[in-house]
């Protein structure tokens, strides 16, 4: 593990290679790594993950929306044990 100052984090970019100077220190039986200067690789980069989409909001259709509220309505009648079995009891309503 490297450890880098906070106020340093701003100098190294995502996907990036560095070729890393550090220091090592011992302390509570653990070996630490401090960062003491980094230079970007240029010919190193790593290839750029795709970006998320912004709005990942899609529309529920119809179809889903009706099977999510039956649903919803169904597993509320099992918890509270008061599910109809019979095709008269659940045909009342309608």
């Amino acid at each position: 593990m490297f450890g880098v100052w906070a106020n340093k984090l701003s100098e190294f970019k995502p996907n990036e290679s560095y070729a890393v100077e550090y220091v090592e220190d011992e302390w509570r039986g653990q070996t630490y790594r401090t960062i003491t200067k980094a230079v970007l690789e240029a010919n190193r980069t790593a290839s750029p993950s795709p970006q998320p989409s912004r709005n990942s909001h899609r529309e529920t259709s119809p179809t889903d929306a009706e099977r999510m509220f039956v649903c919803s309505l169904l597993k509320a009648e099992i918890g509270a044990g008061k599910l109809a079995l019979n095709t008269k009891e659940l045909a009342k309503d309608i």
